[in-house]
């Protein structure tokens, strides 16, 4: 009887122990919070736009909506470091942005191609590319 007491315990606390969230990449942790845009291509955005990230996930919001989702890749090994956007919900799901990205502390200057484009930039500095050039803020 102890023993199926023990085990039906076993069960119940098992059932309702919230799941654990996986550890962050080591790689992925000097991105991770909430971010938002304070330029994009040099003016101040009419709304405001952020790009929360937890974990190996973001979600790109508008006034607090999210507009889209998807997984974010970040290799810190390359100069500036490149920053990709792997797009599952939204206007472009299914496809890649390729950015580079320049991080200080709790800012950020984020380079980003069109959303499908198979290049990626090759600096920071603004051009007609048709990339878009965001400075962003981390808010705790």
């Amino acid at each position: 009887m102890f023993h199926t007491l023990t085990c039906l315990g076993m069960l119940l606390f098992s059932a309702v122990a919230p799941a654990q969230e996986p550890a962050v990449p080591k790689e992925l942790l000097p991105v991770q919070g909430n971010w938002v845009v304070t330029l994009f291509n040099g003016e101040a955005p009419p709304v405001e736009i952020a790009l929360i990230i937890k974990g190996n996930k973001y979600d790109n919001t508008v006034n607090g909506e999210s507009q889209e989702t998807g997984t974010i890749k970040f290799d810190p090994s390359k100069t500036p470091a490149w920053f990709d956007l792997v797009i599952e919900t939204g206007n472009d799901a299914g496809k890649v942005q390729l950015g580079l990205i320049q991080l200080a502390g709790d800012t950020a200057i984020i380079k980003l191609t069109v959303a499908g484009t198979t290049t990626r930039p090759e600096s920071l500095d603004a051009d007609t590319s048709g990339a878009f050039v965001v400075n962003v803020e981390r808010r705790k």
